[in-house]
C-alpha cells in the first residue's frame, strides 16, 4: 500500500463501479472516439455506460469498430 506524506493511504487513480466518470475525461473520450478511424474495444462486455457508448460514437462517424472480449 502507498501512503501520503500525512500517513493516510493514497487513493488509486481509477473510477470504481458506481462512481461517475470525471466529465472532462468523458468529453475527451467521446471526442477521441468521434475522430478515430479504428476503434478497439478490448476486454469489456460493452454494457457499462457511459463507456459502452464510445464504440457507437466512433461507428456513427465512420470508424471501423473491433470488439475483442
Amino acid at each position: 500500500m502507498a501512503f501520503a506524506g500525512c500517513g493516510e493511504m493514497l487513493r488509486p487513480d481509477v473510477v470504481w463501479f458506481g462512481e461517475p466518470l470525471p466529465r472532462s475525461a468523458l468529453d475527451a473520450a467521446v471526442e477521441a472516439a468521434r475522430g478515430c478511424q479504428v476503434f478497439l474495444s478490448i476486454g469489456t462486455s460493452g454494457l457499462v455506460q457511459p463507456a459502452a457508448a464510445l464504440g457507437f460514437a466512433a461507428h456513427n462517424k465512420g470508424a471501423v469498430v473491433v470488439e475483442i472480449n
